[in-house]
């Protein structure tokens, strides 16, 4: 390792090693540096002075390994190794993960001090490649693709469908609400502002259903719980309306389409065909996925949510865990089928009892995932992705997504940083057709 690296180990504190330890093992696992499952263990057990805080362990087919801190290790920048009934070993980190590649332990590292102990030229210093996650997977491609869509997956021009997006959707919503309730539009206001040059004004939007939905929470999924509340019918016929009043599934059911084949769900549908098993999940509520698989790949699939379990092990299930409305039901708009839209149905998803989603998600991140027209910025799915990685750090997920910006990297660094936490590495791409390209790529 050069000094540069070397000089981040000494901003770590005691806790903030290892941690870096165990993100450090679960990749040299995830990598078959080290072979075996990777098993984090974060409490302390009854050790003897030499082991006195366990690390995780690595069970393998014949053998366990136990990783441990002992007296004097933080200080040395050391760990200690033992096989079972076997001698214990004390090793070098620096050495132990050499073959990680100084560019990998950077990001490890990066992802665990604190923003406040390191500055922006030590980082410049390091000559980072935000870029270096495709390294990764060419090291261990997994054996089976699974795939995590989100709502971007339908916004491929190619495609030549329109669903509606989210926006358009909770303004919708709102605009119902102001309906039912007589409430009034939102109006542009000008304020009076005054500094040394004399006085301005600045406009600002002035929107009373917003304010009211601030004082509960601050999230856009308040205007589907009141709208629900107030008018069933009406919430349903939005959200439908939303999804299908301008969607055209003809286009999906024509074979041997060329535009339809330069779309990344269409490659996903490939991939999974080809491997015939698999899981895809998707947050999305329709059935783009299936009318595309349906038509070019057969019937092998299925789709899960929650009141459907999947009825086999083999062929692709289609996982819904915020719910489904197939485009057949569009014009039986009373067939209100649950779907995770408005508060309560959100925070019964992730945080009750039954948790559907929260349980669903967690069981598709037990092996990797490509996860693509998603940004994994939803605060529920977050926590989801980091109780999951904390419990198998040698599980990592690939986040394909545009870099921000062509010409100034330090947003794609911060964003691996980030992701790292959560057992995601991302993989960038300079624009969207890119990242369909390598798609078709893969076999």
């Amino acid at each position: 390792m050069n000094n540069n690296l070397c000089h981040l180990f000494d901003k770590l504190g005691k806790t903030e090693y290892y941690e870096f330890l165990r993100l450090a093992l679960g990749m040299s696992v995830f990598l078959k540096v080290d072979e075996g499952s990777f098993v984090c263990k974060n409490n302390t057990d009854k050790l003897n002075k030499e082991f006195y805080k366990k690390i995780g362990s690595l069970e393998g087919i014949r053998s366990k390994v136990s990783y441990y801190v002992g007296t004097n290790d933080f200080e040395n920048k050391t760990f200690k190794i033992k096989i079972t009934n076997g001698e214990s070993s004390t090793v070098s980190v620096y050495d132990y993960f050499e073959s990680l590649g100084n560019n990998l332990i950077a990001f490890i590292l990066l992802s665990i001090i604190k923003p406040n102990k390191i500055s922006d030229s030590e980082i410049n210093d390091l000559s980072l490649d935000p870029y270096y996650g495709f390294r990764i997977l060419e090291r261990n491609r997994p054996n089976e693709y699974r795939f995590i869509m989100g709502a971007g997956i339908n916004l491929d021009k190619n495609l030549h469908i329109k669903l509606g997006d989210w926006d358009k959707l909770i303004d919708t919503m709102r605009d119902a609400v102001r309906d039912i309730k007589r409430l009034v539009k939102p109006v542009i206001i000008k304020e009076p502002v005054i500094n040394p040059a004399g006085i301005k004004c600045k406009t600002r939007l002035c929107d009373n259903l917003i304010m009211f939905e601030e004082k509960m929470c601050n999230t856009n999924y308040i205007a589907p719980a009141i709208l629900k509340d107030l008018d069933e019918d009406s919430y349903y016929k939005v959200l439908y309306d939303n999804l299908y009043k301008s969607f055209n599934p003809i286009y999906l059911s024509l074979i041997s389409n060329p535009d339809l084949e330069n779309t990344s769900i269409y490659q996903i549908g490939r991939i999974l065909s080809e491997q015939k098993k698999g899981k895809v999940l998707t947050f999305n509520y329709d059935d783009t996925f299936e009318n595309i698989y349906k038509t070019n790949f057969g019937n092998n699939y299925q789709p899960v949510y929650k009141g459907k379990k999947a009825n086999a092990r083999d062929g692709i299930q289609v996982i819904h865990p915020h719910g489904y409305l197939p485009s057949s039901l569009f014009h039986e708009k009373k067939n209100k089928k649950p779907v995770v839209l408005s508060t309560f149905e959100y925070l019964e998803g992730y945080l009750t009892k039954n948790k559907y989603a929260k349980k669903i998600l967690l069981e598709q991140l037990k092996t990797t995932n490509f996860i693509i027209g998603n940004s994994v910025s939803d605060y529920e799915e977050q926590k989801v992705f980091y109780e999951s990685f904390a419990k198998k750090h040698d599980i990592w997920h690939f986040l394909l997504l545009k870099k921000s910006n062509l010409t100034d990297n330090w947003q794609d660094v911060y964003i691996v940083r980030y992701f790292l936490r959560m057992g995601i590495i991302p993989l960038f791409f300079n624009d969207y057709p890119d990242i369909t390209d390598y798609l078709r790529s893969l076999k």
